[in-house]
């Protein structure tokens, strides 16, 4: 198949876009599933800032992600692809419920209709049904203030579920003759605490096996309304009355009046504990008790408003509950939480961090709103407050005072915030309190903003009122216009796609608008010098003390399927926004969705989509395999549909070239609207391929579809691999076994000039591995420091790996300096604790690169050394997997010139309890501290040679067991049993 793609190139300052130069060259590559770059192109940019083009697979490529490269100045830009066997599907299944909002006690009713991509029912498909649910918090509220509408004590704690949640019930059963299938379900959720979002997925088999998923989902509310909670003041004073407004809502957001409410008052006490943690340290751990100090009863009045108050006794947190039952007698209930400040002392529950919670007043805003947010001050009095509008960098700042601990700030929203921004803001308290002690707290919330100013409406409509038939010409019209409704001159890509493929794989492109103006994360580090009080410490511690078989008119045989109909990457539309393409539909009865990306100068970008159905009165409907193998007898199928409405009278004739089928001819009765399927015994003979042509005729309607089927033959690649030296010439005898057949297999012999020379293309797997943990980091330059050092000694050239060796080892080299941690281990990735395993490869990679001529930081291979002693001297657990590791760290101390000859000697009295890869690591390790004692290595050589496994093929090694922690396979235990033969052993008979 043919892979077309377009980029759209801009400038970006932190969501503020610009265009490139228009000329200016960009390089593409594509590479494979194993990272080798197969192709390869240089293009320009356009005044568009965009770039095109398409590259062609080799029938031949293997199955995977496949990735696409742009190159632009020091740049990289990439995305996916997969390359697939796939079968389109040929029907869609939706799935819709009677209603998007249920309360508990209702019923559920469920439709699901399947209909072919080329219209039609399916009909008495077989169906499976589940229902799945997970907690929903009510989020509908679109008025004024900051009410809370859960229960956080009971609704936070969410079990772990799949990503629809955890299991409900499921079923069976069957579509009728509409391709329809029904049920009711009840909205039961007596079981659990909060409301339900449930989803309803069905899954539909037709006549040839092939299923399909829809699912549709809904709200099932604990009760008729929501009970929402705001304090009027969240901080108060004890013995001063402390006032609560309270409002019901239905489940849609909308006034829900005159409710009977009752209002709990409880004062929580914290018992707080500070506890040792696994690292050492301590950490406060909090626990909740809560008291009944007051009860209300209120009813809301005909705003669905009402007011309660109490009195709290004493200062401390204060947890107000709202409960109320709606006409089905359902439970609705709410709760805030309030501080009251008194004479005495107060636990507020001890934090292990400076946060503080910001809460603003709407989930999304539009530019031209009014930001409300509510600062949640833990201080008392004024305090100065540092506040910050940020996302790649910062946007606006002030210095404010704050007066009160509840303080809503105010912020209008402008469009170049779209499609978010960060909102910090930092408190700074003086030395303040008993004992005195300097202090800061930092809050962060995000906004999100609409992209409507950045959204182009575009319309794609196509000409007459369908359904088409295969080769019609369809002529769409397009027209594109910014946010206030003007024409636009933009730069659309227009494609052509079959939905079924698409309702398999889903589209193959991003979004547009959601690639420019995706949501944007953070990039500002907002730090104090106070982060680690020391006052603060030394106080604290010493309190501790798709669609189907083809499509053709006018009796034209069907033959052309492709999935992609139509590509155009740069429709540009005039100065009024109208741009018109013309299409010839392929040969796919099927239904197909043209999709417009457009971008203007401005970065104003959208998308738009138009379906159009391609199909006939009576079809054919293939039903053969993928594939087929020499001496299979497969059933070869068809189906035949009747889109009129009269029964009809059918002949219906498979023939076929390179495959045996008999009585070709069929005639059979089609009843109006319905299917019959038809089969035909076959026989496989030696061939290729094998060409089938599928007809049918009823009267004045005809059809005709041809297609290729591959044929395979039915043996096994065996792959061996032998070495030697070549002087003048030689002769390699292949025995043939006797009774071979010559026509279902073939010999493929691949000479390389050595061993060495040909791992070439594996070095080049590893320099563009996608990849950066440390592992990875010291794995990209170390095979290849190796490599090149073997090249130099065999005499053989490698001109480009020895012009980029450099440049790799000294980046790897600059990455393992920056991930070292403090206590000189390396862990897998940025910020992991040391691990032996990774230090004690690291090291090795050091050393290798040193002995190769390249400036190690000696610093750095100093305390990775003291790392590794410091686990060893800590390291007693009596496991095989510990004795590996020590061995693989003595081994990797020794080759740095730092072993120890004490902790490796001692390690031997273990070497019958340890993997083959770590005896050879010891053997090597004693070789190394100790070369003139020979009696341990010799052993060891002496124990590993006897486990070495013997065949046509040569030697290897197996582990009974493979540890994948320590990165170990039986291709890597005789790779370091062969390094151990070639040092300790170099004329041993396995090397031959």
């Amino acid at each position: 198949q043919t892979v077309y793609f377009k980029a759209t190139l801009r400038a970006d300052r932190d969501g503020r876009y610009a265009l490139p130069p228009a000329g200016d060259r960009v390089r593409v590559s594509a590479h494979d599933m194993e990272g080798r770059e197969f192709w390869s192109d240089t293009l320009q940019i356009s005044d568009m800032g965009s770039f095109d083009g398409s590259l062609a697979l080799s029938k031949d490529a293997s199955l995977g992600h496949y990735q696409l490269r742009a190159e632009y100045g020091e740049q990289i830009f990439s995305t996916e692809w997969q390359v697939a066997e796939y079968r389109r599907p040929e029907f869609q299944v939706q799935v819709a419920l009677d209603d998007t909002d249920y309360i508990h006690g209702d019923d559920i009713e469920v439709s699901a209709e399947a209909s072919y991509f080329f219209g039609g029912p399916v009909a008495d498909g077989e169906v499976r049904w589940r229902v799945l649910r997970q907690p929903y918090v009510f989020d509908r509220w679109q008025g004024e203030g900051f009410y809370s509408f859960v229960d956080d004590d009971v609704d936070g704690d969410y079990p772990h579920t799949s990503p629809l949640g955890g299991m409900v019930a499921e079923g069976t059963g069957k579509t009728d003759a509409r391709g329809e299938f029904t049920l009711s379900l009840p909205a039961d959720i007596a079981d659990q605490t909060q409301s339900q979002h449930y989803t309803v997925e069905i899954s539909i088999t037709d006549v040839n096996n092939q299923e399909v998923t829809a699912r549709a989902a809904a709200i099932v509310h604990k009760g008729a309304f929501y009970t929402g909670l705001m304090a009027t003041r969240y901080v108060g004073v004890a013995g001063q009355e402390q006032e609560v407004q309270i409002l019901t809502v239905d489940t849609r957001g909308e006034i829900h009046p005159r409710q009977r409410l009752q209002v709990t008052f409880y004062r929580r006490e914290w018992l707080s504990v500070r506890e040792q943690a696994d690292d050492g340290n301590y950490y406060w751990s909090n626990t909740a008790r809560d008291t009944a100090v007051a009860t209300r009863t209120v009813t809301t009045d005909a705003a669905g408003m009402a007011t309660t108050s109490f009195v709290p006794p004493e200062g401390g947190t204060y947890r107000v509950v709202a409960t109320g039952l709606d006409e089905g007698e359902n439970e609705v209930r709410s709760a805030l939480y309030l501080w009251v400040s008194g004479d005495e002392f107060i636990n507020w529950g001890q934090r292990n961090t400076d946060r503080i919670e910001l809460v603003t007043d709407k989930k999304e805003y539009r530019p031209g709103d009014i930001a409300e947010i509510l600062v949640a001050s833990p201080y008392e009095g004024p305090v100065r407050a540092l506040l910050t509008i940020e996302r790649g960098g910062i946007i606006e700042y002030r210095v404010l005072t704050l007066q009160g601990n509840s303080e809503r700030l105010h912020l209008p929203i402008r469009s170049e915030y779209a499609p978010n921004v960060y909102i910090s803001v930092t408190l700074v308290q003086g030395m303040e309190g008993d004992p005195p002690l300097a202090g800061f707290k930092v809050g962060y919330v995000e906004l999100f903003i609409s992209t409507e100013q950045q959204e182009l409406d575009i319309t794609l409509t196509p000409r007459g009122d369908g359904p088409y038939r295969p080769r019609d010409r369809v002529t769409y019209d397009l027209l594109v216009r910014d946010h206030s409704g003007q024409g636009v001159e933009a730069e659309v890509a227009l494609q052509l796609v079959d939905l079924a493929l698409e309702s398999m794989v889903g589209s193959p492109a991003a979004e547009i608008l959601e690639a420019f103006y995706r949501r944007r994360g953070v990039g500002i580090s907002t730090a104090a010098t106070l982060a680690l009080s020391v006052d603060r410490l030394n106080l604290e511690y010493a309190r501790e003390g798709k669609g189907g078989g083809g499509g053709a008119a006018d009796g034209a045989v069907r033959s052309e399927f492709p999935e992609t109909a139509f590509w155009s990457p740069t429709v540009r539309t005039d100065a009024e926004g109208k741009a018109q393409v013309v299409v010839e539909l392929p040969d796919n009865l099927t239904t197909w969705r043209m999709t417009a990306q457009a971008a203007t100068a401005r970065t104003e970008v959208g998308h738009a989509r138009a379906d159009v159905v391609s199909t006939l009165d009576v079809l054919v409907r293939p039903m053969v395999p993928r594939f087929a193998v020499i001496g299979d007898r497969p059933e070869l199928g068809a189906v035949v549909h009747n889109n009129t409405d009269d029964e009809l009278s059918a002949t219906v004739s498979l023939t076929a070239r390179g495959i045996s089928i008999d009585q070709s001819h069929q005639t059979v009765t089609v009843p109006a609207h319905g299917r019959v399927t038809l089969s035909w015994p076959a026989v496989v003979p030696a061939t290729d391929h094998a060409i089938l042509n599928y007809t049918v005729s009823a009267g004045r309607y005809t059809d005709a579809v041809s297609l290729q089927l591959p044929v395979y033959h039915p043996s096994t690649p065996e792959i061996v691999g032998t070495s030697g030296i070549v002087e003048n010439r030689v002769i390699e005898r292949v025995l043939l076994p006797r009774n071979v057949d010559p026509s279902l297999g073939e010999l493929t012999v691949q000479i390389e000039p050595s061993l060495a020379a040909g791992m070439r293309e594996g070095l080049e797997y590893l320099r563009t591995y996608p990849y950066d943990c440390v592992e990875q980091t010291v794995s990209r330059f170390l095979p290849n420091v190796l490599t090149s050092r073997a090249l130099r000694e065999l005499g053989i050239s490698d001109p480009e790996l020895e012009t980029e060796l450099p440049h790799q080892v000294g980046m790897g080299l600059q990455r393992l300096y920056a991930l070292q941690n403090l206590d000189g281990g390396w862990g897998w990735w940025s910020q992991d604790a040391g691990d032996p395993i990774i230090t004690g490869y690291v090291l090795l990679g050091l050393v290798e690169a040193e002995r190769a001529g390249f400036h190690v930081d000696e610093m750095v291979t100093e305390r990775a050394v003291e790392y590794l002693y410091r686990w060893l001297s800590i390291s007693t657990q009596d496991t095989r997997e510990n004795r590996d590791l020590r061995a693989m760290v003595l081994y990797s101390l020794a080759e740095a010139r730092h072993g120890d000859a004490g902790r490796t000697a001692a390690l031997y009295d273990d070497v019958g309890e340890m993997s083959l890869y770590a005896r050879a690591l010891l053997a090597m390790a004693l070789h190394i501290l100790r070369p003139d004692e020979t009696t341990r290595t010799d052993a060891i050589v002496s124990d590993l040679t006897s486990r070495a496994i013997l065949s046509a093929a040569g030697a290897h090694w197996e582990e009974d067991t493979n540890d994948g922690w320590s990165m170990n396979t039986d291709t890597r235990t005789t790779a370091i049993i062969i390094r151990t033969l070639v040092r300790l052993r170099p004329d041993s008979p396995l090397l031959a």
